[in-house]
């Protein structure tokens, strides 16, 4: 992080995340004397004096003063922060006491006693440490010395694993070198001073550095590393020997991995346009879910695959997997290469295990090993059965229960909800713009984080990130990115969730003239019994005389009501709309000379029909469309969606993750859902809400509480301007 306040809010949380280091105790321990507790204060006091009168850069300084709070930790000023409310996570595991927590918290981060902040360095800050020692020992009261470490004499030579990742580390004298043996390329090369080690990490592709604190057993560490010469960034807990570990990563025996569901990868048959989510019990729609792990080092000895299922009709639905060359059984799911196994599903059963090193059809085995043995499976259950959860057991699991459609993430682990929301402002963004994320639905855990990748890449792949810093809802802003398709994912609970994608978002990022003339349908939440005004954008026109383009709808959660309008593209436009057929409306405009650049071609009033947790896809078809002189032009369909809220705006529980949220079940709030003011169920507030307020204060549009900013029970007028101040940042 560039500025001083986002660098120290990482190093806060992450410090709170660290395991104390378990010394063994001592008499005299300086944190446990009144004399050593009196030379922290005085600590405190003194370096914060020096912060305070250090001239550092402006975003330092407009947060003075500079404070300790009765846990240890630094705040600035009241109302610019950063603060702290509550304990550090891992308060408890210092006996509650704040000086042995700052003991371990406030030392330099390099070997030369400098600090990772410049103005830290500048301000002449001491470590906590040497100054308390000097301190009580100035004092005649209690020892000198520190407490008790573990010593060079522990052999860090052997084999470890951390959470899931296997080393072979080897020690000459001070010197430690370390090679990966779950991942081939990872190298380390560090030394050992006392109980730590520190020292540089490498792979195919990163590397930066590490610091590895023994634990007084010589046989489990502690570990915190990042790129380059930051090692703030990550934390993670390690133990001598290659078993151990477990989760969605796990290295050793064997390891029990949750699906992903709706993962944008998975392009098989119907994935992209016809997907139910996990708990949705509709019928005739796909269901589409992958598996991403680590391959074991001794590679896949056995693979189960476990659905919680529930068969909503009698069923011969077949499982289709993704393979490199396309298997006679599966040429009816057209383009992607596949292969079936086809054995009926009995009715009334509510879980299906496949053997997948006992594969049918057999001809297929080979093939079917290959996938597995790359850590990438995406699977597909054709159209008839609900499934709830997924998991692929490897060589035995690691003794994570088996999910049901009650439990479906018995581990705990931060496996999606199905409560999330994610999305980015835009589906398009140009290479020159911030890219903007909504979250809501989260807890507080201070370990959630959000990254924008490739689409392409893989979980552990990640891209610019950023902690959500607890909070359940909010904006993270990221930096522009290169002209390429991407995802804003989110991750729970770091370390503990590891690499398992709780939500997901699409998007793309266009560079100067590669922008690609799109036709798109927005992601939507919408009230029940809502009106609710959707828009069709061509993006990027380029010279277009006529379209024909069809939306298509699900007639049982929303339906047109009233005239569809034009849109404002085609001010110039003949324009036609037919609305009569359930489920499709038809459009087409026509005009002698072709049209250029982004707008509305279409407005189209639905009437929200559905249940709480109903959702409709909102797909897009176009059957024709020209320049002046007749050729014909090349567009691309992104569709939208519209999931229904419970009446208070909040999303139903087992209502899905990315996007505007998954379809199927109702009842209780599930957390996240369209904040106040936010009419059009877009996510943010803008001056089309505060009309909406307007209107609905005239009498023109139905009441919804939702609108009702000053809590006066109704809406009118003076909810609108409390809306437009939001909107315009007053």
């Amino acid at each position: 992080m560039k500025t001083f306040l986002l660098r120290w809010l990482i190093a806060l949380t992450l410090l709170t995340l660290l395991p104390p280091n378990l010394i063994a105790a001592q008499t005299a321990n300086p944190w446990d004397t009144p004399q050593g507790q009196a030379c922290f204060e005085k600590w405190i006091s003194e370096s914060m004096a020096k912060l305070n009168a250090y001239n550092g850069s402006p975003d330092f300084n407009g947060r003075k003063p500079w404070s300790i709070n009765k846990y240890g930790v630094l705040e600035g000023r009241p109302g610019v922060g950063p603060t702290s409310v509550g304990a550090p996570d891992n308060f408890p595991q210092y006996n509650n006491n704040k000086y042995w927590w700052m003991w371990d918290a406030w030392i330099p981060a390099f070997g030369d006693g400098t600090w990772r902040y410049p103005e830290w360095n500048g301000a002449g800050i001491e470590s906590i440490r040497t100054y308390v020692l000097r301190c009580v020992g100035n004092s005649g009261s209690g020892s000198t010395n520190p407490p008790s470490v573990p010593s060079s004499a522990c052999d860090w030579t052997g084999t470890w694993n951390r959470n899931g990742e296997i080393f072979a580390w080897t020690q000459n004298g001070a010197q430690v070198t370390g090679k990966g043996i779950s991942d081939l390329t990872w190298t380390l090369s560090g030394t050992v001073t006392g109980n730590v080690l520190t020292g540089k990490w490498a792979n195919s592709q990163n590397s930066g550095t590490v610091r590895i604190v023994m634990a007084a057993d010589c046989n489990s560490f502690s570990s915190s590393w990042g790129l380059g010469d930051d090692f703030t960034t990550f934390t993670g807990n390690g133990v001598r020997g290659a078993a151990g570990g477990g989760g969605s990563t796990a290295q050793g025996a064997g390891l029990t991995v949750p699906g992903i569901d709706n993962d944008a990868a998975n392009t098989l048959w119907n994935c992209e346009t016809n997907d139910a989510p996990f708990g949705d019990e509709n019928y005739d729609k796909s269901r589409c879910f992958t598996f991403r792990y680590t391959v074991p080092s001794g590679g896949i000895q056995s693979a189960v695959l476990h659905l919680a299922i529930n068969p909503l009709e009698p069923s011969s639905d077949a499982l289709v997997f993704a393979v490199p060359t396309m298997h006679s059984n599966c040429t009816w799911t057209n383009d992607v290469p596949c292969v079936a196994w086809g054995e009926p599903i009995p009715s009334g059963v509510t879980t299906l295990d496949r053997n997948l090193t006992n594969f049918i059809p057999a001809d297929a085995q080979s093939q079917i090993l290959g996938e597995l043995n790359k850590g990438v499976l995406h699977v597909m259950l054709q159209d008839d059965t609900a499934v709830y959860c997924a998991q692929l057991v490897i060589n035995g699991g690691d003794g994570t229960p088996l999910c049901t459609k009650e439990n479906p993430n018995p581990s705990g682990s931060g496996a999606p909800t199905g409560k999330f929301i994610l999305r980015t402002t835009k589906d398009v963004y140009a290479a020159n713009e911030n890219i903007l994320v909504d979250f809501s639905g989260l807890d507080t855990n201070k370990g959630n984080w959000i990254t924008i990748a490739q689409a392409s890449a893989k979980p552990e792949n990640y891209g610019q990130w950023q902690w959500t810093d607890g909070k359940p809802s909010g904006t993270l802003t990221f930096s522009p990115h290169a002209a390429d398709n991407y995802e804003a994912r989110l991750f729970l609970n770091w370390p503990t969730g590891g690499y398992t994608v709780a939500a997901r978002y699409p998007f793309r990022v266009e560079g100067a003239g590669s922008a690609r003339m799109t036709i798109e349908a927005p992601r939507r939440l919408a009230l029940p019994n809502d009106l609710l005004l959707i828009p069709v954008t061509l993006r990027n026109a380029a010279n277009v005389a006529n379209l024909n383009f069809e939306v298509q709808y699900d007639a049982n959660v929303i339906r047109p009501e009233g005239n569809l309008l034009k849109g404002n593209l085609l001010d110039n436009a003949l324009f036609s709309g037919n609305p009569a057929q359930a489920g499709v409306i038809r459009n087409g405009f026509a005009q002698t000379s072709g049209l250029s650049g982004t707008g509305t071609v279409v407005n189209i009033p639905f009437r929200i029909v559905g249940k709480p947790g109903d959702k409709s896809p909102l797909n897009l078809n176009v059957t024709t469309i020209n320049d002046p002189g007749g050729g014909a032009l090349t567009i691309e369909r992104i569709p939208g969606e519209i999931l229904i809220t419970n009446s208070d705006g909040t999303i139903p529980t087992g209502s899905g993750g990315g996007g505007a949220g998954g379809g199927g079940g109702g009842g209780g709030g599930g957390g996240g859902g369209i904040p106040r003011g936010d009419c059009d169920g877009d996510l943010r507030v803008s001056e089309l809400d505060a009309l909406c307020a307007l209107e609905m204060s005239v009498q023109l549009r139905a009441v919804q509480l939702i609108m009702d900013m000053d809590n006066s029970g109704d809406v009118t007028s003076r909810d609108a301007v409390i809306i437009l101040q939001r909107a315009v940042g007053q």
